[in-house]
């Protein structure tokens, strides 16, 4: 390990972006970041022994070679270094796996910053503490071979451990501290013999500390359990730490003293209060609970273990009236639903993720939850009740524009059936041929409207309709119109597929134009004659084809040097929808018409 305070990470993570995020906050954070993408790299940076790495921090999902625990394994056998690993895993026996290969922190991705500095931190000083623990076995080993050469080593050891060790005398006076006091506190050994103890102890925390000496003294118990006091280090600053102190009797029972050892836990109780301060701020409610389950093993109920202040605004329930109970003792109404999502959540470790009612409290939540631990589960979740009261208010507008869209659609239809009707009578009333022949073709354009308004009535969505059900109804009410005789057969080969409506009319005006022509002039002194119309889609392109077996177009229309109205019509719609436009003469007039939808 390096003595620098700069501490260099090896991080092994395989999705670049996540690694590129984690390696800028932790450089931000002061360290010093070597990035791999897999476990074989990170294995092969360890045994190249180029980079001074001091810690590393592995992920356990590294694609398509080895894992981050095969990695961690295989450099453990290689080189003596902590190793955290940083996943998204949450499972038991996933963490278990990693401790049966090392011991130095397991953190879950996302836990933020604060969380990842102070398990890194953490590591590095179980580390250091390890190796001073070995340095401390190894000497005890050789300090057995004479009394006072054992004496002479355990200061040795006592001189080089992180943690500072202490002793006092009977009147609680230093008689030894360890040289890492000085670095621990920031007074030199000489300051310690003149120090008053009202200047360095944190005066709400004076009573607890010689509360705990004078148990010892007066043999009310022979070790303290861990006391975490506050101190004041030479620089001002407050600092949190944690002792143990053991009584020291002579062969008459009588005290002569105390030893201890003294740890600087300041950035683990930063650590902790950054959570809580996260816990009691976060706007999304938090609960842990424990399944309940019968004897057969199946969920029944749940216990409330710890919740957040968002918690208690949302749902109106109190930490101090729920925090130890049950949920049906609390609410005996909850649904089933409930405890059996939650129960498999506690039982299988499967996270869940959803939207749903609570009748018992009244209102709508998402919900997210997860397995901490075995037979628990934690729930975070936020009160989506106005998201849900918007978006049933939108759905009943929408229903009532809906409705209102019906009937304007329905009276337009209507007022397009009057033109059509006040142009049939006209055509039907008037002696002139050429006027007829206009007004039915008018009535053609107007019909292909109307049908198309018929069709988007029966449906529920406006904007498309069916092109099989349009144009089959749409030719057949151009065949009446022009009252054909039973020689002059049509034939329709229209694929069903639905189609954006203002394309469908687009559709209905071409065919229109192209049979109103056929009819007109393909069939001249002739009383039969047949016509196709097909119309099929493949992938995103529409094909639609008019041929009929009648004179054929002449050919300076072909040229389109004299073109007529209708074919004007059915060229510039057909521009509109971007697509192609093809006449050919080919036993009579075959029209072929492209384009994308």
């Amino acid at each position: 390990m390096k003595t620098e305070d700069k501490v260099s990470l090896l991080l092994v993570e395989d999705e670049v972006i996540i690694a590129m995020s984690e390696k800028m906050e932790l450089e931000k954070s002061g360290y010093t970041v070597h990035h791999v993408p897999s476990g074989e790299k990170a294995v092969q940076a360890v045994l190249e022994n180029i980079l001074t790495i001091d810690l590393i921090l592995i992920d356990i999902d590294l694609g398509s070679g080895i894992d981050g625990t095969q990695a961690a394994e295989q450099i453990l056998k290689i080189k003596d270094i902590p190793v955290v690993f940083l996943s998204s895993h949450t499972e038991p026996e996933i963490v278990e796996k990693t401790e049966r290969l090392t011991s130095y922190g397991y953190v879950v991705k996302n836990s933020g910053i604060v969380v990842l500095d102070a398990s890194i931190k953490m590591a590095i000083k179980l580390f250091k503490e390890k190796n001073e623990r070995r340095k401390i076995e190894s000497e005890l080993i050789k300090s057995k071979e004479s009394a006072e050469a054992s004496e002479h080593k355990y200061r040795i050891m006592a001189d080089n451990i992180i943690d500072s060790v202490w002793v006092m005398n009977k009147d609680f006076q230093i008689t030894y501290l360890s040289p890492s006091t000085e670095h621990l506190y920031g007074y030199s050994i000489k300051e310690w013999e003149s120090l008053d103890w009202n200047s360095f102890v944190y005066p709400d925390d004076m009573g607890l500390v010689f509360d705990t000496l004078e148990n010892l003294k007066t043999k009310k118990t022979d070790k303290s359990n861990p006391v975490t006091v506050r101190v004041y280090h030479k620089n001002g600053s407050l600092m949190w730490v944690e002792f143990l102190a053991s009584a020291l009797f002579d062969e008459a029972g009588d005290f002569i003293g105390l030893t201890g050892v003294t740890r600087d836990i300041t950035q683990r109780i930063k650590a902790e209060q950054n959570y809580e301060t996260l816990f009691n701020q976060m706007l999304d409610g938090f609960a842990l609970h424990e399944i309940i389950c019968d004897s057969s093993g199946t969920p029944v109920d749940y216990r409330f273990l710890n919740i957040n202040p968002a918690f208690e605004r949302m749902t109106g329930l109190k930490a101090n009236d729920i925090v130890g109970r049950t949920v049906l003792d609390i609410m005996p109404d909850t649904e089933q639903y409930w405890i059996d999502t939650y129960g498999n959540v506690a039982v299988t470790g499967e996270p869940v993720f959803f939207e749903n009612f609570s009748a018992a409290i009244g209102k709508h939540f998402k919900v997210t939850a997860f397995r901490p631990a075995a037979g628990q589960f934690v729930c975070i979740f936020s009160d989506i009740t106005d998201r849900k009261k918007a978006e049933d208010e939108a759905g009943k507008q929408l229903a009532e524009k809906e409705i209102l869209l019906r009937e304007v659609h329905h009276r337009v239809k209507n007022s397009i059936a009057n033109v059509e009707a006040f142009l049939s009578l006209q055509a039907g009333s008037n002696p002139n041929i050429e006027v007829k022949k206009a007004l039915q073709e008018a009535v053609g354009r107007v019909q292909s409207i109307r049908v198309l308004y018929e069709k988007l009535l029966l449906t529920t969505d406006y904007r498309d309709t069916s092109v099989n059900n349009y144009l089959e109804s749409l030719i057949s009410s151009l065949i009446a119109v022009y009252d054909l005789n039973n020689n002059i057969n049509v034939e329709t080969n229209i694929a069903d597929f639905e189609i954006n409506s203002k394309k469908a009319l687009s559709i209905g005006i071409i065919i229109n134009e192209l049979l109103t022509n056929v009819f007109k002039y393909a069939f001249p002194g002739r009383d039969n004659g047949s016509v196709s119309v097909c119309v099929n889609k493949t992938e995103n392109k529409v094909t639609l084809v008019v041929k009929d077996n009648g004179v054929g177009i002449s050919e300076r229309r072909l040229e389109n040097k004299s073109p007529g109205f209708g074919f004007t019509i059915v060229k510039m719609i057909v521009e509109q929808l971007g697509g192609s436009y093809d006449v050919v003469n080919d036993n009579g007039t075959n029209s072929i018409i492209q384009f994308e939808v």
